[in-house]
């Protein structure tokens, strides 16, 4: 049984939109290789102030949640898909558990509509319970739910000491980038987030940064900023994050006292990562300048630190990588024998060796590239085992090597999905795994090296499976392929309810990314699978050009001057997903988050008339020649190039999304999304380009929307409740505007 809905009407004379003020006379200038200077027009740029600095946009945004709520309220089906999506979200998630020195292990658990995920432990004796628990199994150790009513804090990072004594934790507020550590024991029971386990550490300022502890216990390493933005303006403040520092914070301490170990004031854009080997000596460096697959390496033996940790400012750094090109990631060592995998001369990625105490440095093969598949996970394991994970053709297989680079086999071989959550440390004899796919919401996995005998002939153990209230076996999932404009084969994931027919009347939701090198592997969501379910619709996942399902060179067709590449083959997944009949022209959700938000703004601008039914573009990057001046926006010029160098604006101008809304263009039903303490892609992009629509756009049939969520940041962290509100809004409300039933 379905409900009954009708393709509603728009009039934007009757229901006018926010006034934005429009300063005319507000000019860019940039330069052009082809054109010489260029004058653009900007006259939303005041928006780009953010509301808790100024009255005028705070007015503007007060305005547009307003008429987006009005918008979203005429949605008839919006509280039941709220109701299904709720009920559909309440089932138990969990992660795979994590053996730490102090002998227990620890997991996240969520009953099912819990904001955020407590942490629980128990015994290594207990494992053998753990599997066929009901509820949260073992005793509670951190309930982020009890830092604030709504949900809107969130745990940032996670790291237990050497010895398991002491965990550092980072807070974020609403969702925002920024966060501040703490330090609590690990000893005792869990008697609220400020109990005595609680120690006095408060370490502010942290951004883009794990928190990584020497051995001896007494203290971590982080990166942090410069204090340019008061606590209340955190989250909303928009400078260009600049100036990184790597300081040592001994526990105990006040953080005034901690020590500068690393920097580079004279380049004051560059990005460190730090990490400490397995063992304990040395201290691994890593340097960046952008997002792309290229950094430089510097290591430096430890030592005891000193008096706290004074030593740690001269560390003796040398030279690993000095050249920009590659990266060399370290998974292991043996003294100075380190072991690293790399994209040097292997876009596909390979493991190499080098001895860091030879004078001259030397990187020997331990296990090539394979040409076919990316390796995309390297954990060991068992002192001497590996356990390698590549996505062939978007498809995870799992493997087992020695440390000699000698495979020993592949486990689970008909597994179809993705290998997430590798659980291990080198020393220990077990390893944990959690496997999911778009039909199968998941489950963890165990290998016990202590248990089963020989390595060749044993394979991993279901441990702890997922239930839940849809069930797999009501979707169907299959893989295709098909040609983007100039004749290149795309994967495309698509998914469907059993009951949907392929002959055009189906809905689907086409969803993409396609940058970054990041890959959209087969993963379960349980919004996307309500939504399949209640509107008897298709999910459409095509992995385009610009992520990294094929290694580098697939990224690197899909950015800079080649950035056309992924919108084509996202139009072309369109017209695919037509001609095969599993949908309809005007019945195509478009959806995408982040860079996944520019897609979705880029090729609204460019699908033919009639293809596309709804946008809904998330948290996007919607002005190309201005990302790079707020936060850390300036590390993606390595995907779209730099607007302030003529060549590169020459081929920026014609994709960005706000500068290429056509006056003369029928646009569908579009939802913009942002929220207020977006650091990340800050919201002056989605409020500039919904401005730019309802103006160019003022009588376009279908609805301009823009949806701000306060509270809110880019998306990590954010609390059920806000998960479920936003999906309720954004699909709901794009499929009430396709005139769709939702079916019991």
């Amino acid at each position: 049984m379905a409900s009954s809905t009708s393709i509603p009407t728009f009039d934007p004379t009757a229901t006018p939109y926010p006034k934005a003020r429009r300063d005319e006379d507000h000019v860019d200038i940039y330069q052009s290789a082809k054109r010489g200077k260029v004058e653009i027009e900007d006259p939303y740029h005041w928006l780009e102030v953010p509301p808790s600095e100024s009255a005028e946009t705070k007015a503007w945004v007060d305005a547009q949640v307003e008429f987006c709520e009005q918008t979203m309220a005429q949605n008839p089906d919006r509280q039941a898909f709220k109701e299904a999506l709720t009920k559909n979200w309440n089932y138990p998630k969990f992660s795979a558990p994590a053996l730490m020195d102090d002998g227990r292990y620890y997991m996240s658990y969520n009953t099912g509509l819990q904001n955020q995920y407590p942490f629980y432990r128990f015994n290594k004796s207990e494992l053998p319970n753990y599997g066929s628990s009901e509820g949260p199994f073992g005793e509670l150790f951190f309930d982020p739910n009890l830092l604030s009513e709504d949900g809107t804090i969130s745990l940032a990072a996670s790291s237990f000491s050497k010895s398991g004594k002491f965990w550092a934790y980072g807070l974020s507020k609403s969702g925002s980038d920024w966060y501040t550590a703490y330090v609590r024991s690990t000893e005792g029971s869990f008697e609220g987030v400020d109990d005595a386990r609680k120690l006095g550490d408060k370490v502010e300022f942290v951004k883009h940064s794990s928190l990584t502890w020497t051995h001896d216990d007494k203290g971590f390493f982080y990166q942090r900023f410069p204090q340019e933005v008061s606590d209340d303006n955190l989250g909303t403040a928009t400078a260009s994050d600049q100036n990184a520092m790597i300081y040592y914070h001994r526990i105990g301490t006040d953080q005034s006292t901690d020590i500068l170990v690393y920097s580079r004031p004279d380049e004051p854009t560059y990005i460190f990562g730090l990490q400490v080997t397995t063992d304990g000596k040395y201290a691994i460096l890593s340097t960046a300048r952008d997002t792309s697959t290229s950094a430089l390496m510097h290591v430096a033996e430890l030592g005891d630190g000193g008096l706290n940790g004074e030593a740690y400012k001269n560390l003796n750094w040398r030279e690993i990588v000095g050249e920009w090109g590659s990266i060399y990631s370290c998974f292991a060592n043996d003294g100075p024998k380190f072991y690293f995998s790399t994209n040097k001369d292997a876009k596909n990625y390979k493991i190499q060796t080098c001895d860091i105490s030879n004078d001259k440095l030397v990187f020997e093969d331990l296990i090539k590239e394979d040409d076919k598949a990316v390796l995309s996970s390297i954990s060991a394991v068992n002192e001497n085992s590996l356990v390698l994970v590549y996505s062939r053709d978007v498809k995870d297989e799992l493997y087992l090597y020695d440390l000699k680079g000698n495979k020993i086999k592949r486990l689970l071989p008909d597994f179809v999905g993705s290998v997430s959550g590798v659980r291990c440390k080198r020393q220990h004899d077990k390893f944990f795994l959690s496997i999911s796919s778009y039909t199968n919401p998941g489950a963890v996995y165990v290998f016990d090296y202590s248990t089963k005998g020989e390595t060749e002939s044993k394979d991993v153990e279901l441990l702890k499976e997922t239930k839940m209230e849809l069930k797999s076996n009501d979707f169907i999932s299959v893989q295709e392929f098909y040609e983007s404009k100039d004749g290149t084969k795309i994967p495309v994931t698509i998914t469907r309810h059993k009951d949907v027919k392929l002959n055009g009347s189906a809905p689907l939701m086409l969803y993409g990314y396609g940058g970054f090198n990041i890959s959209l592997d087969p993963r379960f969501s349980v919004t996307w699978m309500t939504w399949v379910h209640k509107y008897r619709g298709v999910l459409a996942v095509p992995n385009i050009r610009g992520g990294g399902e094929y290694g580098d060179g697939w990224h690197t067709d899909g950015v800079l001057d080649k950035k056309q590449n992924s919108y084509d083959d996202f139009l072309a997944a369109a017209e695919y997903l037509v001609k095969e009949g599993y949908t309809s022209e005007g019945k195509i959700i478009m959806n995408g988050g982040s860079n996944g938000g520019l897609l979705v703004a880029a090729c609204t601008n460019q699908a033919r008339d009639g293809l596309i039914g709804a946008s809904v573009a998330d948290v996007g990057v919607l002005d190309l020649l201005k990302f790079h001046k707020w936060t850390i926006g300036r590390l993606w010029t390595s995907d779209y190039g730099n607007p302030d160098k003529p060549e590169d604006f020459d081929f920026i101008l014609p994709i960005s999304p706000v500068h290429n809304i056509d006056p003369k263009k029928v646009l569908p039903p579009y939802l913009i999304t942002t929220a207020d303490h977006d650091d990340r892609v800050v919201p002056a992009h989605s409020f500039k380009m919904a401005a730019t629509l309802q103006h160019t756009l003022a009588e376009n049939p279908n609805p301009l929307v823009i949806r701000i969520d306060v509270k809110a940041g880019h998306g990590g962290g954010k609390p059920t409740a806000k998960i479920i509100d936003e999906a309720c809004d954004k699909f709901g409300w794009a499929s009430y505007q396709l005139g769709l039933k939702l079916h019991e």
